[in-house]
């Protein structure tokens, strides 16, 4: 669930929710890193206050246990026995401490990775956490890590937009105002058109301006305004006079109950109003009055809106004043010009001003030349210049709008252009026409802004959760193939355990290993979706990488493929799944071998370990075709393959791809088309905690009495292969198609086992076991799970908090017999004297990188 959005604020009280649900806590915080300032920034706290650590405050990171779990990348726990002892170790706790807190988690958050942050959940009751708490809260931070950096990216992108939105309505509001000044004819016939664009943006019903003479403030410009109203207001207590002496911005939203309040605006509805000087140097030149029907109307966001439009209007209106009083035309266009240079010049934007007859560029500010990387003389000698860079892909969109700007002086369009140095930018560009007094088109304005790293943002954000999207609908088509498989493995493998004919057996063969194709498919599945646990060892991944090597080299020989391997003798063991990063390595090589043979008959692979800074890099090279790059972004998508059809499933690299993120590494492709292909795998170096010791039930360990079972499946097909395996092994099976009818069983009847189907229609597996708890824990520990669900974080979730054994659909019957064996010894006290000891390296590991 906490995965499930992009807002922040709900990703962080779901955070606090469900952690409070596993680890008690009197304080959580999410901390973000910030690396370069050497501090750190609570961006969530819920729970005790702490002085000195609120929501974005920066903290230093010395002396923190913040510090302590960024520097080393793993999880700490520590009780507090002191302040004395904290200001030796931790001085940043200090505050923490005497705030009653006592006992500490502290989690690193790790994406793509990098620590960006770290969890934090404090308790005021002394030594409260132990180990469990410690692995629930970095298994919370391991799932939380990635959502919160994707919110974070999702909240920056979202407020780059917004601000890059007013930016432009504030850069087209003072366009538009340029232009109308810009226009032919007297100052007061431009008054009332500039009122009406500054009530547009101000989304109010009225706007007036107001100038200073000899009996007051005379309305010179209004929109929206009755004729009746005041043509001049004296210079005595009424809002433009208050405004225009004290030279401040008056804001009211409530108008009605104002002391200052006008009848006729009453009447008219006003409700909110705002009052701003128009100020040229040091002198008002006017005062701005915008009405509003809506209460509480001008917000802080929309009246710095405003202002911003209206600071930019005293010099001007003063210029265009001047101009009209001095009626010289000419003298009125330099001025206009000269202010329009003065805000353009200061913009990140392209700003140009063409004539519309002949396209000649009349103006262009030095934006140009720093976005398109040419000179602005070279757009003066040829218009067309800024064209001839357009993407070609995006040409005929730009044609088309150039056409239509030919006719109305209008175009809009977002496109690609091409540097001189062969960098791609994206553009959007937007102009709109000025017209002479016979409202002919004589010019052209607009701005042109390179918009390349809001795109690239939102193609990161689209292409993660489309990767998402994918991997959950791969899950989800496994989980409903693995109900079938599970009938079809377990009755061939019943069948063959009888005597029967050859062919009858080798056919029952062929659809038994079959079925196991299938079920290896849908592993392969589960892979792609990264939730599918591994089985770890610690070992060489040198030796891992030869052993590839070497099941390859027949292939490599018959291609002609010679291999240049340089492998790092300094490469450290790490915890790794053997069969797993063989498959990764296999995948790779197997593609880089076909496509050379295919295209060139011969060639090269290199193959290289080193010692990074994060760990292990391992690095595979080819001399093959490449990969074109509109393919490049689609190579770790499951069942995409520009291979014939029959030729390749579309999964090896997807899958290759979430072996490498099970395993805390990342891996991505390089590729020179028509000269090479490379790929490159990073992975963390991660020692084992300890050997832990699992026991195996024999074939010795088999019960000689009958013990009583209850199977619980709403699919008849595996409650019958169930029963008729389990009764062949002497045990009584009793069915029940759902979560109701074993429960009256359960009331009545004691069983030695449960086998437990999560996903049941009406009451779930989840919600019976949760009743079983609630008569008899030594029966609930006797419960094995059954699912085929193994991807959703409800169910992992769930399964972890319970501990029971599982059976995961596809099961072969000797898993099912082993995991009922292990349940019905629950209880007997000679379990330990017939079940060897088998050890086995656990697969969770510390990370040392």
């Amino acid at each position: 669930t906490v995965n499930s959005s992009l807002d922040i604020n709900e990703v962080y009280e779901r955070l606090s929710e469900e952690v409070g649900k596993l680890i008690p806590f009197d304080r959580i915080s999410v901390a973000i890193i910030d690396p370069t300032l050497g501090v750190t920034k609570p961006t969530y706290i819920a729970g005790t206050d702490v002085a000195g650590r609120r929501p974005g405050d920066s903290i230093p990171l010395g002396g923190t246990l913040t510090e302590e779990v960024a520097r080393t990348r793993s999880p700490k726990m520590l009780v507090a026995d002191s302040e004395a002892d904290l200001r030796q170790r931790f001085p940043g706790l200090v505050p923490a401490y005497r705030a009653g807190l006592r006992s500490f988690l502290g989690v690193p958050l790790i994406d793509r990775d990098s620590v960006i942050g770290v969890l934090q959940i404090r308790s005021k009751r002394p030594g409260v956490y132990g180990q469990q708490h410690l692995d629930l809260a970095e298994r919370v931070g391991n799932q939380i890590a990635g959502a919160i950096a994707n919110a974070q990216l999702y909240e920056q992108t979202r407020q780059a937009e917004e601000s890059e939105r007013q930016r432009s309505e504030e850069l087209g509001g003072l366009l538009k105002v340029s232009s109308i000044l810009a226009q032919p004819g007297n100052f007061e016939s431009k008054a009332s058109p500039v009122m009406e664009e500054l009530a547009r943006i101000a989304g109010a019903e009225s706007a007036a301006f107001r100038v200073p003479e000899a009996g007051g403030l005379r309305r010179f410009g209004t929109t929206g305004e009755p004729p009746e109203g005041t043509s001049i207001v004296p210079y005595d207590e009424n809002i433009p006079a208050l405004v225009y002496r004290d030279k401040e911005t008056l804001v009211i939203n409530d108008y009605s109950n104002h002391p200052l309040s006008v009848g006729y605006h009453v009447q008219r509805g006003v409700k909110s109003i705002m009052a701003a000087p128009i100020i040229s140097g040091e002198s008002v030149v006017g005062v701005v009055i915008v009405n509003s029907f809506d209460h509480n109307h001008f917000t802080p966001e929309r009246v710095s809106l405003v202002l911003r439009i209206i600071n930019g209007l005293g010099s001007l209106f003063e210029t265009a004043r001047l101009e009209d009083e001095r009626a010289q035309a000419e003298q009125e266009s330099r001025e206009s010009e000269t202010r329009f240079r003065q805000i353009s010049e200061n913009m990140r934007e392209v700003v140009f001003l063409l004539d519309h007859g002949d396209y000649e560029v009349l103006y262009v500010n030095d934006t140009f030349e720093e976005i398109w990387g040419q000179p602005c003389e070279g757009l003066y000698e040829n218009p067309m210049l800024w064209i001839d860079a357009v993407h070609p892909d995006d040409r005929y969109r730009v044609d088309a709008a150039l056409d239509n700007q030919l006719s109305t002086g209008e175009f809009e369009e977002e496109f690609r252009i091409i540097r001189p140095d062969g960098t791609t930018r994206w553009i959007f560009h937007r102009a709109f026409p000025i017209l002479n007094e016979a409202g002919e088109i004589y010019r052209i304005v607009g701005i042109a802004e390179d918009i390349t790293e809001r795109k690239e943002t939102q193609e990161r954000l689209q292409e993660t959760a489309r990767l998402a999207t994918i991997g959950e609908l791969a899950a989800g088509v496994a989980h409903e193939i693995n109900n079938p498989l599970t009938s079809v493995l377990g009755y061939s493998e019943m069948v063959l355990n009888n005597k029967l004919p050859e062919e009858v057996a080798g056919d029952i063969q062929t659809i038994y290993d079959e079925a196991q194709r299938a079920a290896k498919i849908v592993q392969n599945l589960l892979f792609f979706a990264r939730r599918r646990d591994t089985e770890k060892q610690y070992l060489d991944l040198n030796s891992v990488l030869i052993r590839s090597l070497e099941m390859k080299s027949y292939d490599f020989k018959v291609s002609n493929i010679e291999v240049v391997s340089q492998l790092s003798p300094e490469i450290r063991r790490t915890m790794i799944d053997e069969h797993q990063m063989v498959q990764v390595f296999l995948n790779i090589l197997t593609n880089a071998e076909q496509a050379i043979h295919k295209t060139r008959g011969r060639g090269q692979i290199g193959v290289c370990t080193a010692i990074s800074d994060d760990g292990i890099k391992i690095t595979i090279k080819d001399d093959g075709p490449g990969i074109p790059s509109e393919n490049l972004h689609r190579i770790f998508e499951p069942f995409f393959t520009t291979k014939e059809v029959g030729q390749g499933t579309g999964l090896g690299l997807s899958i290759s791809y979430g072996i490498i993120k099970q395993h805390g590494g990342d891996i991505w492709a390089e590729s020179v088309e028509g000269e090479s292909t490379t790929f490159h795998i990073t992975l963390p170096v991660v020692v084992p905690d300890e050997i832990m010791v699992f026991r195996s039930p024999t074939s010795a360990s088999r019960i000689n009495t009958t013990r009583h079972l209850l199977v619980v499946d709403d699919e008849p097909h595996i409650r019958d292969l169930l029963r008729k395996y389990l009764e062949t092994e002497r045990y009584t099976v009793d069915l029940a198609e759902d979560g109701q009818e074993a429960w009256r069983k359960i009331q009545n009847i004691k069983y030695d086992c449960i086998l437990l189907d999560l996903k049941m229609p009406g009451m779930s597996g989840q919600e019976l076991y949760q009743l079983i708890q609630g008569i008899s824990e030594p029966l609930a520990s006797k419960v094995v799970f059954i699912t085929g669900d193994t991807v959703s974080p409800e169910t992992s979730s769930f399964l972890d908090s319970a501990g029971n054994p599982v059976l995961t659909k596809p099961f072969s019957i000797r898993e099912l017999e082993e995991e009922v064996l292990r349940a019905v010894l629950k209880s007997d006290e000679l379990a330990a004297s017939i079940m060897p000891d088998r050890p086995v390296e656990q697969s969770n590991g510390r990370d040392m990188s």
